[in-house]
């Protein structure tokens, strides 16, 4: 497929860099101009007779995403950086077949390259707003509570982001809100806080120092004490299903490799099996469908 040359940004009349895009007759033209930097895409029409110019979502410079990016060993990947008020998190854009890193903060760019450190195939990321998605089910917010602690994990240990941990790792906002939400008896899924429960459990019993633990520890212990008086009334479980549930959690300690999908799918799938509160087709389609 040939490439069009000497076309112009239609706004600054700037010539376009161009790109081949994998859909067929489609091309991406970059604007060079630093006070424009649009990004459109361009179609020829089956005769290719006709363009078509369509603006693309502008994303911005990130010298310290790339930075970042090349620290974790990501520079195989093409990502580009959007500061937001969004949620942070990382989304494949189809159009662009690119990687999106939506973030608030330093914390926020090293914790969604950390995502993509473990799992880089495109199709896991194809939800642009994963908290919108209406068929999210509580299970989803359970292997993501305790994804999100994997790979905090595989960051401070493996790479050595000393400051990410000191940052993050006396970070009190889930425990308190927790306590806040079920002191003022504000309606909220228990499922939901299944989620919560996973998260606060790991990150004290694992993710934490243990010079650390200490200074959180009971807050944290109240949290997890709040949320299972709740649950063993709500989901009629019992303290010895949660002491089962803990013990599935805590073999995190044998993953050897958070790179292997299989290896984490079988944690996750003694987990959520031990919760029991969804049958086993679900759960394995939901496994295979996050992660294979």
């Amino acid at each position: 497929m040939s490439i069009p040359r000497e076309l112009m940004c239609p706004d600054c009349e700037n010539l376009l860099d161009i790109e081949i895009h994998p859909k067929p007759n489609t091309f991406i033209g970059l604007c060079p101009n630093n006070k424009c930097k649009k990004a459109w895409f361009i179609t020829k029409d089956n005769n290719n007779s006709t363009l078509k110019f369509q603006l693309a979502k502008k994303y911005e410079e990130s010298p310290r995403g790339k930075d970042l990016q090349h620290q974790l060993g990501l520079d195989s990947l093409i990502i580009l950086f959007q500061n937001s008020d969004e949620p942070a998190h990382v989304y494949y854009d189809p159009n662009l077949s690119k990687f999106i890193i939506y973030y608030r903060s330093d914390n926020d760019l090293i914790h969604e390259l950390g995502h993509l450190i473990i799992d880089s195939k495109p199709e896991h990321y194809k939800v642009e707003k994963p908290w919108e998605e209406e068929k999210r089910d509580h299970i989803d917010n359970i292997i993501n509570a305790i994804i999100d602690i994997i790979v905090d994990y595989n960051l401070v240990m493996t790479y050595k982001m000393g400051k990410f941990y000191d940052d993050t790792a006396l970070e009190s906002k889930v425990a308190d809100k927790i306590i806040k939400i079920v002191n003022e008896n504000k309606k909220m899924g228990e499922k939901f806080q299944l989620a919560d429960y996973c998260y606060i459990y790991l990150k004290l019993n694992f993710y934490l120092k243990d010079e650390d633990k200490l200074k959180v520890s009971k807050r944290m212990k109240t949290s997890l004490k709040k949320i299972r008086q709740r649950s063993l009334y709500k989901l009629k479980m019992s303290s010895e299903k949660f002491k089962d549930i803990e013990d599935k959690l805590s073999k995190i300690k044998n993953i050897k490799n958070f790179n292997d999908m299989k290896e984490i799918c079988e944690y996750f799938h003694s987990i959520l099996a031990e919760i029991n509160l969804w049958n086993k087709n679900v759960i394995l389609n939901k496994l295979k469908k996050q992660f294979l």
